[in-house]
C-alpha cells in the first residue's frame, strides 16, 4: 500500500511453466495484481488485491488457489489511521472449499523515513469457512494482528517488504494462523521489475484437527503504472 500523494496505482506480476516428459505433463502459473486508488484529500485509500496459483498435471490439480482482499484505509491522524476489510478464498491444498472475512481496526504508523517504513495493525474479523471433504461449516471471530517493515536502500531501487500476521480464535488461542512474506523488487525500467518473494503460511488446526503448513517461493516480473 502507497502512502505518498499518487491518487492511482496498479502493480502486477506473473509467471507461467510448462514441463513435459514422454506423456506427462506438468503446468505451473501464478498472477498477482493490486490496484490502489485515494480520494481527493488522499486520506482514504481503496485498495484490491487478488492472486491466482495453479500446479497441475494430466491426473490431477496439485494446487488451484485463489485469493481476493479489497481494503479501506483512512487517516485519522499522522499517525493512526482506521480500516476494514473483505476477504474471500479457496485453497483445496489446505482444504479450504471457500473462506470468508470481514473486519474491522487501527493501523498505527511506527516508523516514515526516507528508506524504512513500519506499522503495526489490530482488527477483529469474522470469519466463514467451508470444507467439503470434512463436511464442516464454522463460523468464527478472530483478532489480527500484523507488523509490516519495509526498506528501500540505494534511493527506492531496490524494496525489501516484510509482513508479519497472527490470527488467534478469541475462544481458543491455540487455535491460530501465522502468515509470512517477505518481498524483493529490484526495477529494471520506469514499468518493469523483477520480484522475488518468500510466503510461509502455519494452520495449527486444520478442519481434520491436524496442524498444517505450507510455504511458497517465487521469482518473476512485476509491472507497474
Amino acid at each position: 500500500m502507497q502512502t505518498d500523494s499518487v491518487r492511482v496505482a496498479a502493480v502486477a506480476d506473473t509467471w507461467f511453466n510448462y514441463s513435459k516428459q514422454n506423456e506427462d505433463y506438468v503446468v505451473s502459473a501464478s498472477l498477482n495484481g493490486t490496484v490502489q486508488l485515494k480520494s481527493r484529500d488522499l486520506k482514504s485509500i481503496f485498495f484490491l488485491l487478488g492472486n491466482y496459483s495453479l500446479v497441475s498435471t494430466q491426473n490431477q490439480d496439485y494446487r488451484n488457489a485463489w485469493l481476493v482482499h479489497l481494503r479501506f484505509n483512512r487517516k485519522l491522524s499522522q499517525l493512526l489511521r482506521a480500516e476494514a476489510f473483505l476477504q474471500h478464498q479457496r485453497n483445496k491444498l489446505l482444504v479450504i472449499d471457500t473462506r470468508f472475512l470481514a473486519g474491522a481496526g487501527i493501523r498505527l504508523k511506527v516508523l516514515d523515513g526516507s528508506y524504512l517504513s513500519a506499522y503495526l495493525g489490530q482488527s477483529a474479523m469474522y470469519e466463514i469457512e467451508s470444507s467439503t471433504d470434512f463436511d464442516q461449516q464454522s463460523h468464527n471471530w478472530r483478532h489480527n494482528a500484523y507488523a509490516s517493515l519495509s526498506f528501500s536502500p540505494a534511493g527506492g531501487k531496490v524494496v525489501l517488504t516484510n509482513t508479519l500476521y497472527f490470527q488467534p480464535l478469541y475462544r481458543a488461542l491455540g487455535n491460530h494462523r501465522i502468515l509470512e512474506q517477505f518481498k524483493l523488487e529490484v526495477p529494471v525500467s520506469r514499468v518493469i521489475s523483477l520480484s522475488g518473494s518468500y510466503d510461509y503460511y502455519l494452520l495449527s488446526v486444520t478442519p481434520s484437527g491436524a496442524r498444517d503448513m505450507a510455504s511458497n517461493l517465487y521469482f518473476g516480473l512485476s509491472f507497474s503504472l
